[in-house]
């Protein structure tokens, strides 16, 4: 007799707050560390899993209150669906199943990437970071934050030209500023009782970017992800406030530079196309999880129905009207965007390959000159300009080779044949 299923005592349940006031779907917490949504009747079916309860009287407990479902079926709907998660302390995944949702997990975000501070040493500093948090502490912060971007705005003129070092100064600071990034997503997460992840780097479609992994905050409340959202910003606002400040009493421009470019990096990191701070600020603030899939999908059906006879009807949550309308702008601007990109990413990647000859080799002859000269400045000037004049291309290439995938996929696998194997019978 085969021994029954259980669930692992490791497995945590809390309620998803989508804001809509109703609690039908849940968060479980797997080992590991991994999180997923559930709906009420899986948590249910999942916690009566204890070692003990055979399949067969669950089924018949479900039965009782009126719910159809088959031994079979619920046999099937654990095997597909929930034994990949890895949920089960006696029923784990087969390595396919765990090497293809690693595959899925890794994929869906970043090209690659790497970790860089350990997950210990980040829990350790978040905890002490916490206080930034604090009410008094963020009233403080914004009074220095506006005061120090009226100094950097009303009160200072970029200089025309910056040395060699001063390049590598700025390009420091603003390295600093995105640590402090991070750490601010991290610190938000341990304020509200959760354990953050690693920060490390990684390739984003186009561009390279640092990463903090706040996976835990599904489990919070819809406010408290928005403030885990916008801890990032706030952090490296108040290192904008610092670097004013010292700039204003040092006169040293590299930190009012570095200010201008946090800013930057403030507007870009807000933008919700990309899957960045504003993209999760607005996920939580309309309850969707799936909000970038939605708005593709949405969008794509909605055109199929106007050239089609056959309308499929398009299946969305349920949602408020000021949240349906933002849904709709949304989808709007992120199908046009996402347009937008592809077509100044192939026009960039033309004339990028086109001067790549002639840059490599000057940028090359540029930093053989400084070794000669022992000018250090110049020649990690020029390494890492270097870096990201083949990293951007690099990663931009992937990224449309990615997106055009995702669209063709869906048609090769319509049109696939079924697969053949010849047997030899003796």
């Amino acid at each position: 007799m085969e021994p029954l299923i259980k669930l692992s005592d490791e497995c945590k349940f809390y309620p998803y707050d989508s804001g809509r006031g109703e609690k039908e779907e849940f968060i479980i917490h797997a080992p590991g560390g991994r999180q997923f949504r559930i709906p009420k009747l899986a948590k249910e079916i999942l916690q009566q899993m204890d070692g003990k309860t055979s399949l067969q009287e669950i089924v018949r407990e479900l039965n009782s209150r009126s719910i159809s479902i088959s031994e079979q079926q619920l046999s099937e709907l654990i095997e597909k669906r929930y034994r990949a998660l890895g949920v089960f302390a006696n029923y784990g995944p087969e390595d396919e199943e765990r090497n293809s949702q690693q595959a899925s997990e890794q994929g869906s975000t970043f090209l690659l990437y790497w970790d860089l501070i350990p997950r210990k040493y980040v829990i350790w500093l978040s905890k002490r970071l916490v206080f930034f948090y604090h009410y008094l502490a963020v009233l403080s912060g914004l009074i220095a934050i506006v005061v120090s971007h009226y100094l950097v705005y009303a009160r200072y003129n970029s200089p025309e030209f910056l040395s060699h070092g001063s390049f590598i100064a700025v390009l420091g600071l603003c390295l600093f500023s995105i640590l402090a990034h991070e750490f601010g997503h991290a610190a938000a997460v341990s304020k509200y009782g959760g354990t953050p992840g690693n920060i490390g780097f990684a390739l984003y479609i186009l561009m390279p970017s640092f990463y903090a992994d706040v996976s835990e905050i599904w489990r919070f409340s819809r406010r408290q992800r928005m403030v885990v959202d916008l801890g990032g910003v706030y952090f490296q606002q108040l290192v904008f406030a610092s670097f004013a400040f010292i700039g204003a009493f040092s006169s040293a421009p590299e930190y009012f530079i570095a200010c201008r470019l946090i800013d930057l990096m403030a507007l870009l990191t807000l933008n919700p196309i990309f899957q960045f701070d504003g993209y999760w600020l607005l996920v939580d603030y309309l309850g969707l999880p799936k909000l970038y899939r939605l708005a593709l999908n949405y969008l794509k059906y909605s055109i199929k129905n106007l050239f089609s006879r056959k309308k499929e009807i398009i299946v969305l949550p349920p949602m408020r009207k000021h949240v349906h309308v933002v849904f709709l702008i949304y989808t709007l601007l992120c199908n046009l965007f996402l347009i937008a990109i592809v077509w100044i990413s192939i026009h960039y990647l033309q004339r990028v390959f086109m001067r790549l000859p002639a840059v490599f080799s000057a940028m090359f002859y540029s930093m053989i000159f400084a070794l000669k000269t022992q000018d250090f400045g110049l020649f990690i000037n020029r390494l890492l300009s270097l870096f990201f004049i083949c990293a951007l291309p690099t990663t931009a290439v992937i990224g449309l080779y990615r997106y055009a995938t995702r669209l063709i996929q869906p048609l090769v696998t319509k049109i696939k044949l079924p697969r053949r194997v010849e047997v030899a019978k003796p």
